[in-house]
């Protein structure tokens, strides 16, 4: 949760829930606990105390650069062979992250790729 929140700054409480798949309760009861660790601060507009917009603070920031720092030496220490396919990969693995997420029903050319339904009706989800 703070990964999305660091990555979208000033985004709100029911994004976080729909790009993690938490359930709106559960991704409330971790901000109180994000929060009570400094790591997130909730945001008000000025002008509209209803909106809140979640912001990692610079305590957060200090942690996710020790977690990445952690696994750069972690993945230096794979083989070679092992490092060039994962590098491989990343367009496929980016593709995908960005097909997850959009919303159910939207990826046009993944119905296409289905083929019709028996019958001659429209594709069918597999």
């Amino acid at each position: 949760m703070i990964r999305a929140i660091h990555h979208a700054p000033g985004t709100s409480p029911s994004r976080i829930a729909e790009a993690t798949g938490l359930a709106r309760s559960n991704v409330s009861t971790a901000l109180r606990t994000l929060e009570a660790r400094g790591l997130v601060v909730r945001d008000h507009p000025k002008g509209d105390g209803r909106t809140v917009e979640l912001v990692a603070t610079a305590t957060a920031d200090e942690h996710l650069a020790r977690i990445h720092e952690y696994w750069a030496r972690r993945l230096e220490q794979a083989p070679a062979e092992v490092r060039a396919a994962a590098i491989a990969a990343l367009p496929a693995l980016t593709d995908l992250v960005a097909a997850l997420a959009r919303p159910a029903g939207t990826d046009s050319h993944l119905e296409a790729s289905r083929g019709p339904k028996p019958g001659g009706g429209e594709a069918s989800p597999p």
